[in-house]
């Protein structure tokens, strides 16, 4: 029985999860067009752009290789960015969970 119960949850988690990101696939907030633009720069050999002491490096190199491997057109950019923090979503809740 608890085992149902927690199954049952992580289900419903999972799954709101996957409805908010895809709800809201084509909204960035400034941030992240920071961390696009740092992704770019680390592609790009632009190091001066890339390193900085706000932002975090390991969000922007992820954007990076996804963006960089999918090469998605403007209009897929922002889905694919959102596919990456659902990614970064279940990881941790896997992660948390297990």
């Amino acid at each position: 029985m608890k085992w149902d119960v927690r199954a049952i949850v992580w289900f419903v988690a999972v799954l709101l999860g996957a409805l908010v990101s895809w709800q809201h696939r084509n909204e960035i907030d400034s941030d992240t067009i920071s961390h696009l633009d740092m992704a770019d720069a680390y592609f790009n050999g632009d190091w001066k752009s890339a390193v900085s002491g706000y932002w975090n490096p390991l969000y922007a190199w992820i954007l990076g290789l996804v963006i960089h491997a999918m090469k998605p057109s403007s209009y897929w950019e922002y889905p694919a960015v959102h596919l990456v923090v659902f990614a970064i979503f279940l990881w941790v809740f896997v992660k948390s969970c297990g």
